[in-house]
């Protein structure tokens, strides 16, 4: 119900203004690699920051939120971890792990364990196409155990966030 979505939305929005927050100072803090890219990874978390901001403050505001406007959301959980990671190494960034996985939750939280499993496969995707051939890492630089880990990772991680949402829903 429309109550129900909106709590959901509110918190998931807060906690994506904080994630948010806290990975642009982390980075800001200890820039990871490849160097040539640190202006525009700060300039992506920035815009990252002003997005959650503009998402926290549409929730609170918008008189109704439709089911468009929470897939557009939800799209953009995804988005946000593919652009950082592109340009912080890829597969082997350490945003993976915090920015994919807040982007699990929030489809666990929201809907349950096939749509978490559905985002789980949409973020494997973005780490596979990080990777070959036109990836940062270029042809031959990236071994399968670089693509296993964070894939299983990810799945793993999208199934217990999902099965538990499920049960908790029941």
């Amino acid at each position: 119900d429309e109550v129900e979505r909106r709590r959901i939305e509110r918190v998931l929005a807060v906690a994506r203004a904080y994630l948010a927050v806290l990975a642009f100072l982390a980075y800001y803090m200890r820039p990871t690699e490849p160097a040539e890219y640190r202006e525009l990874v700060s300039t992506l978390l920035a815009f990252y920051v002003l997005s959650a901001m503009v998402i926290l403050y549409s929730v609170g505001s918008a008189p109704r939120l439709t089911a468009q406007f929470t897939n557009f959301i939800h799209f953009t959980d995804i988005l946000w971890p593919a652009a950082i990671t592109s340009f912080t190494s890829g597969p082997n960034s350490p945003f993976v792990e915090v920015l994919t996985v807040f982007a699990l939750l929030a489809a666990g939280h929201r809907w349950g364990l096939h749509e978490a499993l559905a985002t789980a496969l949409l973020c494997v995707q973005v780490i596979l196409l990080q990777s070959y051939p036109w990836g940062l890492a270029g042809w031959g630089q990236v071994n399968l155990a670089t693509l296993i880990t964070p894939a299983t990772f990810v799945f793993v991680t999208a199934f217990l966030v999902g099965f538990l949402a499920d049960a908790e829903k029941q």
